[in-house]
């Protein structure tokens, strides 16, 4: 039996495995001894491994963070790194309940079937299949199952500082096919003001965005104003997307945006940014208006950091991205402080030096200071390196698909674990609703990739 029939045969049984996983709400909880991610979190990896281990494989678990199921022998490893971690199931489901899966017109539904369980399965019925076939590979095969993916790949670099093997080549499957050969640095910038307000309306607090690589949909600022009414509302203009509320010796300014990924910030349209360039036209006292001025005029509702200078650009990955993710207020005695979030995807062919010291700098100089920073490097494979020759030739081997790999603005366990990309599962374009309401992957889509998967084995560890 070939390769193609042996995986259509485990069908059912991956479907059945899948349905075992997504069952667990496996979102970041509470740590505890055992469980660093939440108890679910450590169900769920207990569960995969125990299936792994029913398929014959060799398991692991390193204290909760990940877990390896393996097969092979040999002094090297090749990976393939999968997440059980998911973001929270959200409102609005039509199908089904986040963690209750359901098939329904060939595709299952629940949180986690593509982002990541679907993949985790399906490589693990990759291997199986190659090994019933009679593969013997010249590499070892691991299948690392990580555990806090969707909040910062805590578990990877666990792995990484704590004696996890690093593989010589191997991909995650957690992005778009064909395949992804590289991935933006990237930078989140806490900054903060503090000032004392003189003469004018007065900042009581200002509020927007939920996370920062989320364009803000909403933002929000309430002053304290002395003048009636009538006075007030000369100085507000009406202005589409920004809701005017006026109360006895209060403004409420409440601006609506378009939310999306920050690393496509483009496709959004920035609340706060709205809210700051109506606020500097207002009669503020004079340090709330140069704080929400200045972030208004350097910053505003660009995306690619242009007023800053740091609108980078390459061949590989394209434009800079630069999304100000969030904004806050405090009352810190007579004083008050506002905070906001930045977050940029910076092209892959510049690095740290090329964007953060501009940015604190421009700001500092501005008598900002910087609360937190981090910052992740760039990842990037040329067309002639062996990874992207083998993937891409096994991609388009399986599916006649001659498109080429891209770069993209998001991260994935490819910045956490050296020697890997990322490879699918998704086609590049579609939606399978990852991250909101009614996520899903189409059955067919088990088989096929299930099938790519394994020739992507037999490529790098034959």
């Amino acid at each position: 039996m070939n390769l193609k029939n042996r995986i259509e045969n485990y069908q059912s049984q991956m479907i059945w495995a899948l349905e075992e996983l997504v069952r667990f709400e496996s979102v970041r909880g509470e740590a505890s001894e055992g469980a660093p991610y939440g108890t679910e979190n450590a169900r769920c990896l207990n569960r995969a491994l125990e299936l792994a281990e029913k398929l014959g494989f060799r398991t692991h678990n390193m204290e909760g963070h990940v877990g390896w199921a393996e097969y092979g022998e040999g002094e090297e490893m090749i990976a393939v790194a999968a997440h059980l971690d998911v973001v929270a199931g959200g409102d609005g489901w039509t199908v089904c309940k986040p963690f209750e899966p359901v098939i329904k017109d060939g595709k299952m539904y629940g949180r986690g079937t593509m982002d990541n369980k679907g993949p985790a399965v399906m490589a693990m019925y990759a291997l199986k299949a190659l090994i019933d076939c009679g593969f013997e590979p010249k590499r070892r095969i691991r299948l690392i199952f990580g555990c806090d993916e969707e909040n910062g790949s805590e578990c990877l670099k666990y792995y990484c500082k704590n004696g996890g093997e690093i593989p010589v080549v191997g991909f995650t499957p957690d992005a778009s096919f064909p395949l992804i050969q590289g991935e933006k640095g990237h930078m989140k910038l806490i900054l903060g003001k503090t000032f004392v307000q003189s003469e004018g309306w007065k900042l009581l607090s200002i509020q927007g965005g939920v996370a920062s690589n989320v364009v803000p949909q909403h933002a929000r600022a309430e002053l304290l104003v002395e003048e009636d009414a009538e006075t007030v509302k000369k100085y507000l203009k009406e202005e589409k997307d920004i809701h005017i509320m006026i109360e006895e010796g209060r403004v409420i300014l409440e601006a609506d945006g378009v939310s999306a990924h920050a690393s496509r910030a483009e496709l959004g349209e920035n609340a706060i940014g709205r809210l700051c360039l109506y606020l500097k036209d207002l009669p503020l006292a004079a340090e709330a208006k140069e704080a929400l001025g200045f972030t208004a005029d350097k910053i505003g509702m660009e995306t690619t950091g242009e007023t800053l200078g740091i609108n980078l650009w390459d061949e590989p990955s394209g434009a800079l991205t630069l999304n100000l993710g969030m904004i806050s207020s405090n009352k810190k005695e007579h004083q008050t402080e506002v905070q906001i979030v930045l977050d940029s995807r910076c092209p892959v062919t510049f690095g740290y030096e090329n964007l953060v010291p501009k940015v604190k700098g421009t700001f500092e100089a501005a008598g900002w200071y910087v609360v937190q920073e981090s910052w992740a490097d760039s990842i990037y494979q040329t067309d002639d390196s062996e990874i992207v020759q083998k993937l891409l030739s096994v991609y388009r081997e399986v599916t006649g698909d001659l498109s080429p790999g891209y770069c993209i603005g998001g991260g994935t366990y490819a910045k956490d674990l050296p020697n890997i990309l990322a490879f699918g599962a998704e086609k590049q374009g579609a939606d399978h609703c990852i991250h909101g309401a009614d996520e899903f992957i189409l059955l067919e889509q088990l088989r096929e990739c299930t099938l790519i998967y394994a020739e992507a084995m037999k490529a790098l560890a034959g």
